[in-house]
């Protein structure tokens, strides 16, 4: 298989598309072998997984494109993993768009471990890590699942289990290569595993490892977990005097969030009724006033103008701001009732520019 520098120009890329290069051909009969033995046979796809195959004969070129990310990434995973395999001779593939961001699952077997903790030692393996927020169920309460976006380091994926202390969590991701149940190390599979689990060496277990153990926190070899100094290090505090490893904040730390966008405190709650009625005509007074015309009231004092909405702030913030930073956003979102007039707007489709508009549309109506 080829490289992605060798692949797609930019301008024919599609997404969940792999393309398929081989020699020159008349007919159907060599698409027919790439639908049959490399996507059915070799990369376990059936025909109703595939979206379209626009196919050039002539020229040896065949872009196969998916129904959706997961089968595409299984079969480019099988692909990898199966390079020399006879049913590939002769054909060269490559995906369309380097895979490059995944969506990074932690699964914590306790509540209590720190998403601080979580970030560092996922950032041993990741060149970029973003922090999407925590996973709740159909009863909105937490699972005692992380997820975030990364990027990993070249030739580096994390494990999929690692120990903080005494406490396991698992790691899940996109295009995951198959691993040892035993060692939870790729490569092998449990029945083949003499992986030590302290050093990394087959030539021995852990019991018998002489090597020194490591913190499994920051991985020196002069401590352990609960000694670790990284541990005792005091979160540094934002400008709202939040922890910043605090999980339950999903703070986005590459993207800029201004005040405006932040959520108002309700002060309403802690009226009574008939301070609200006293508000709300208050309210009214004031918006009833033409900014320009009327900056002084009859009695000489002035007025104040009436600021701008919690909406028009958010569309004004985020109409300069790119598809990928709009949509990290919207999955921070709490508010039940916006998630879901958010969520069927993106149902509605229309390409992304087209789902952008209708979203900062929706967002200038929000009071």
């Amino acid at each position: 298989m080829d490289s992605f520098e060798e692949g797609v120009p930019a301008f024919a890329r599609v997404r969940n598309s792999v393309r398929v290069v081989t020699e020159p051909s008349v007919g159907e009969e060599r698409m027919r072998y790439i639908v049959d033995a490399i996507l059915k046979d070799l990369g376990h796809v059936r025909r109703e997984e595939i979206l379209a195959i626009q196919d050039y004969p002539r020229r040896g070129v065949y872009d196969v494109t998916f129904v959706g990310e997961g089968v595409f990434t299984s079969f480019w995973r099988i692909l990898s993993e199966n390079q020399k395999d006879a049913r590939l001779v002769g054909y060269r593939i490559f995906p369309h768009f380097e895979q490059e961001e995944v969506v990074l699952i932690i699964k914590s077997y306790s509540p209590n471990v720190k998403l601080k903790e979580v970030e560092l030692v996922l950032g041993k393996f990741c060149e970029k890590l973003i922090f999407v927020g925590r996973i709740l169920n159909g009863l909105g309460i937490w699972t005692s699942k992380f997820r975030f976006k990364a990027k990993f380091k070249k030739d580096v994926k994390p494990p999929a289990r690692f120990q903080l202390g005494t406490w396991s969590l698992d790691i899940f991701f996109s295009g995951m290569p198959a691993f040892c149940k035993r060692c939870r190390m790729y490569g092998h599979k449990e029945d083949e595993c003499t992986v030590c689990r302290n050093c990394g060496e087959s030539s021995h277990d852990s019991k018998n490892c002489r090597q020194p153990k490591k913190c499994n926190l920051c991985f020196e070899i002069d401590h352990m977990y609960a000694n670790c100094p990284k541990r005792s290090e005091k979160p540094e505090r934002n400008t709202e005097g939040r922890k910043e490893d605090d999980p339950s904040e999903s703070q986005v730390k590459e993207i800029p969030v201004e005040p405006i966008v932040k959520p108002r405190v309700k002060e309403d709650k802690l009226l009574d009724k008939e301070e609200k009625v006293k508000v709300k005509r208050k309210k009214k007074q004031e918006e009833s006033i033409p900014e320009q015309e009327h900056p002084v009231s009859s009695a000489g004092k002035l007025v104040k103008p009436r600021g701008r909405t919690r909406g028009e702030n958010l569309h004004r913030y985020w109409s300069d701001r790119t598809v990928t930073e709009l949509n990290a956003y919207i999955q921070r979102i709490t508010d039940k009732e916006e998630i879901a007039a958010v969520t069927k707007i993106i149902q509605e489709g229309g390409g992304n520019e087209v789902i952008r508009g209708k979203v900062l549309e929706y967002f200038k109506t929000l009071k």
